[in-house]
């Protein structure tokens, strides 16, 4: 259960799933069924692992593309400038 949790704070769909099949699972356990409740608990860790993964590898992406981003809008504001300099008539050594 506390995995199907965590999973929610890495990619919300999929962790909503597995919260629902962890208790699901609890409740398959509760009335006796530990064979749909075994089912279910490895269909709620299934969907929490990819949850976390994906989320983690759209972290990464999020990440790299603000790098490339910032490193872009870097570059072009130093082109501005140094072309603006040069209309105006100063020489950047």
């Amino acid at each position: 259960m506390v995995m199907s949790i965590v999973s929610i704070f890495f990619f919300l769909p999929l962790g909503i799933i597995a919260v629902i099949k962890s208790c699901e699972a609890r409740r398959f356990n509760a009335r006796g069924d530990p064979g749909s409740a075994l089912i279910a608990a490895k269909t709620a860790r299934k969907f929490a692992i990819a949850a976390i993964i994906i989320g983690i590898i759209l972290l990464v992406f999020y990440i790299i593309i603000k790098i490339i981003i910032s490193v872009l809008i870097s570059s072009v504001k130093t082109l501005i400038i140094s072309e603006l300099w040069e209309y105006l008539g100063y020489v950047i050594t």
